[in-house]
């Protein structure tokens, strides 16, 4: 493959990554405004099935982005091996991609995502099990 084939990938894989995280994002902020803005408490049975649901869901998509993420460090890879090559030796993107991946690139979107996933199910739990909530709900039945 080509420079440009291989850039044309990681610009493709690269948006899937960046349309995945949008995903996650929105369902988790309509979750977490759901919570606050029911009127009535959610009992427990209710507060477990959405945190088990919430867990499949991230977890799907902490898969879906970490198999992404693999696929783009892949084609980095590639990219890098070109660097030596007649058509990169003096291309200032080639330089940038080099740069990029230089210090393990992989690992790092690794814990950026479990970070992520981790701190968006541990503020999902805590609104949905926090007594606060169950008080705004309480109140906003008054």
């Amino acid at each position: 493959m080509t420079f440009y084939e291989l850039m044309d990938i990681a610009t493709a894989v690269a948006n899937r990554i960046d349309v995945q995280w949008g995903f996650f994002i929105t369902i988790h902020m309509a979750l977490l405004g759901g919570i606050f803005f029911i009127d009535k408490p959610i009992p427990l049975i209710g507060k477990l099935g959405g945190t088990l649901v919430y867990a499949i869901f991230a977890t799907a998509n902490f898969r879906a982005l970490r198999l992404q993420h693999r696929i783009l460090g892949q084609a980095y890879d590639d990219i890098v091996a070109l660097q030596a090559s007649a058509c990169c030796q003096n291309s200032s993107l080639m330089k940038f991609y080099v740069a990029e991946v230089a210090e393990h690139f992989e690992t790092r979107m690794l814990v950026v995502a479990s970070v992520v996933h981790l701190a968006a199910l541990l503020v999902f739990v805590l609104s949905v099990f926090s007594i606060r909530s169950r008080f705004l709900s309480l109140s906003a039945a008054n």
